[in-house]
């Protein structure tokens, strides 16, 4: 499995995986899946062009994450779209709801060939907070390290903000993130981090060094879509705050910043 990321809307990263084909034929198609399709730009088009979409999953319903999916669907209606349980009872897309990601296992006879393969385990994670509905997409395949995709749970440097949950589901559900194995490599919804290194750069001498350092500040970059899970705890603040009333605290000072 190869992993593509891609710019959408704004400051949005959605992601392709690739799939080598099941046939050594000439006629076989690579399989690719989607992850949050915000948008579908030019090079989406152009990366999907000779391949076959099978499968669309999403993180949560906000709509700069699911924004192209009917677009999807309209040129590969028979792609099998994934959500939360919670997010599957209100999305809708050219008239059918996604399913849920506890049918995964249900599904052995509709599953695209790159999903049921035994060396790979598709795992959905509630990590509420950001919504209700928010999950962490882990992709298992082998022994290589984790694909964990968090959606706008966790970003680089910095973590999301309370749209439906609340500030203690949103620091319980990054302790979960947190006893991933280190190794984990996390995919973020938004490229912020430059933005998160300001936030934290202005409040760094009341943070003290046990939540940022200069080294730390030093080490933000924009357009970075991917971090191994033991880079970001050793640099983001967020992972670093050991107490719900504190969490609290700087995510909202987040917000208003």
């Amino acid at each position: 499995m190869k992993v593509k990321t891609l710019r959408c809307l704004k400051d949005n990263w959605t992601f392709l995986l690739h799939f080598p084909s099941a046939s050594a034929t000439t006629s076989s198609k690579e399989s690719v899946v989607s992850i949050d399709p915000g948008e579908v730009t030019d090079e989406m088009w152009s990366e999907l062009k000779g391949r076959e979409l099978e499968a669309i999953l999403l993180t949560h319903h906000h709509h700069d994450h699911v924004g192209g999916v009917e677009a999807l669907l309209q040129k590969y209606p028979s792609a099998l779209v994934f959500a939360s349980d919670r997010d599957a009872t209100r999305l809708k897309f050219l008239g059918r709801s996604p399913h849920n990601f506890s049918e995964l296992g249900l599904l052995t006879t509709e599953l695209p060939a790159a999903l049921s393969t035994h060396s790979m385990r598709i795992l959905a994670h509630p990590i509420p907070g950001h919504t209700e509905g928010q999950v962490a997409i882990e992709i298992q395949e082998g022994t290589s390290p984790a694909h964990v995709f968090v959606g706008d749970t966790l970003f680089a440097f910095g973590c999301g903000r309370c749209f439906e949950g609340t500030p203690d589901q949103l620091f319980e559900s990054l302790q979960f993130l947190k006893s991933l194995p280190a190794d984990s490599l996390l995919y973020f919804g938004h490229d912020y981090e430059l933005r998160n290194m300001e936030f934290w750069r202005t409040w760094q001498e009341e943070a003290g060094p046990e939540l940022v350092t200069q080294e730390a500040l030093a080490t933000a970059t924009s357009g970075r879509a991917c971090a191994r899970l033991d880079f970001e705890l050793q640099r983001n603040p967020f992972l670093k705050i050991r107490d719900v009333e504190s969490f609290r605290l700087w995510r909202d000072r987040r917000n208003h910043f």
